[in-house]
């Protein structure tokens, strides 16, 4: 594991997906345990929140890789197409 992690900690890539699994981990167990209710807009919001972290902590410890990825998280869109 440790070497996974000297491995990955400096890829932009694998903070995204860190990011994005969390989130979307966290949004199936609010809805399958308490019964949340959210649409695209709350999983934007959340998406950018997460985004905005990672920039704030990558920034403290001075890895710019995970700043770039929580700029990318911050602006991943969430296209839903809808059958008619």
């Amino acid at each position: 594991m440790k070497k996974l992690w000297a491995i990955n900690k400096n890829k932009r890539e694998f903070w995204v997906t860190l990011a994005i699994f969390v989130v979307f981990l966290g949004v199936t167990l609010g809805k399958t345990i308490f019964g949340l209710v959210l649409d695209v807009t709350d999983i934007q919001l959340i998406l950018s929140t997460v985004g905005a972290f990672i920039v704030f902590i990558g920034t403290v410890i001075g890895n710019s890789s995970m700043v770039e990825a929580g700029k990318d998280v911050e602006n991943k869109k969430i296209d839903i197409k809808y059958k008619k």
